[in-house]
Parts: structure tokens; C-alpha cells; sequence
């Protein structure tokens, strides 16, 4: 799947477990059904959990040189641009939680 493709499926995930459990087992290689769910931070609701999780994925060796971040307001929605991956949200927890699971998807880097 192409990076366009899986920004596109992506951006129909709406916010809450389901895209935190789905983000959290891409980025980090565990199986959801080995964790309770009260315990899984509210990444894509949450900022204060999702900036942590933005800073987790500065610190991680990437592949590509698009080694930046990039917010805008484009057209009523954020647009959340990370190491080449695009994510339009209605808030910043959720563009971060959608480009972090696209990264995990895409690069399993761990």
C-alpha cells in the first residue's frame, strides 16, 4: 500500500481506543489483546499523551531525510505533516495519532 492510500484509509479512523490500540501495536510491536485497555494512554484525544508519544518519535532513527514537523490550519482542518506522512485532523491528537500509526505501519521500526 502506498503512502497516499494509507493516508487516505487513515483519515476515516475516527478518534478514541480503536485508533490508540491500532497506533500503539504498529508503532510498538505489541499485541493488543495482551493489554487492558484502561491501562493504553488516550493518545488520540489526549495531548499531553500524544505529545509524549510525538517525542518518542523524534528520539527513533528514521529511513527518509524529511527529518521535520510541520503544522498548518488549511481549509478549516490541521494539517499534521511528519517525516513525509500527511494527516488531516480536526485537532493536533489526532493528526499525531494517525501519522504515528501510518509511520508504524508503513516502517515497523520496532
Amino acid at each position: 500500500m502506498n503512502s497516499t492510500m494509507l493516508e487516505q484509509e487513515v483519515s476515516n479512523l475516527p478518534a478514541g481506543k480503536d485508533l490508540d490500540k491500532k497506533m500503539y501495536s504498529a508503532v510498538f510491536g505489541y499485541n493488543m489483546e495482551n493489554l487492558y485497555p484502561e491501562s493504553l494512554p488516550n493518545y488520540s484525544t489526549d495531548i499531553c499523551a500524544a505529545m509524549r508519544l510525538l517525542e518518542y518519535l523524534k528520539n527513533k532513527p528514521f529511513p527518509e531525510t524529511q527529518d521535520y514537523l510541520n503544522i498548518s490550519f488549511v481549509n478549516g482542518k490541521w494539517l499534521f505533516e511528519f517525516r513525509g506522512l500527511k494527516a488531516y485532523t480536526s485537532t493536533l491528537a489526532l493528526g499525531i495519532t494517525r501519522v504515528a500509526f501510518m509511520y508504524g505501519v508503513t516502517y515497523k521500526y520496532l
